[in-house]
Formats: C-alpha cells, sequence, structure tokens
C-alpha cells in the first residue's frame, strides 16, 4: 500500500467528472465536498485491515441523490 499525501486540499473538477463519468455513477445534486476524490479509496481501507476481516460481498454505487444548496435539508449537519 503506498500512502499520497494531499498538500493543496483542492478537489480537481475535471478529474472529478472525468472519474464520475468513466466508473458511469450519476450524481445528483452535489458538488465536490462528496466527491469521490475527498475520500479515501475502499479498496486501501479494506487492505489496511486485512486479516481481520472477512469481504463477503463488494457492492457497485449506481447513484448518489443529495440535497443541493437549493434544497432545504433537515439533517444537515
Amino acid at each position: 500500500m503506498q500512502w499520497v499525501e494531499i498538500t493543496t486540499g483542492l478537489v480537481d473538477r475535471d478529474a472529478h467528472d472525468q472519474w464520475i463519468k468513466r466508473m458511469d455513477v450519476e450524481l445528483r445534486g452535489s458538488d465536490l465536498d462528496e466527491s469521490p476524490f475527498a475520500y479515501k479509496r475502499i479498496e486501501s481501507v479494506l487492505e489496511a485491515h486485512a486479516g481481520t476481516i472477512k469481504i463477503l460481498h463488494t457492492l457497485k454505487p449506481i447513484g448518489v441523490c443529495m440535497a443541493d444548496s437549493r434544497n432545504y435539508d433537515p439533517y444537515k449537519d
């Protein structure tokens, strides 16, 4: 496993849009704060726990729906 240090704290919109298209994921009502690039890759997280867990299923997201700034979200932090 190779660790990468992020120094800018910014998510590149073009890279984000290309990844979403390549992975065939439909993203609605979200922005870069919910980008897949804002989170650790699940493969890296699972690898860090190797030997302590047993993976039974692997799911592939087909869509993400979130309230954006135009919608009222009573559950938003």
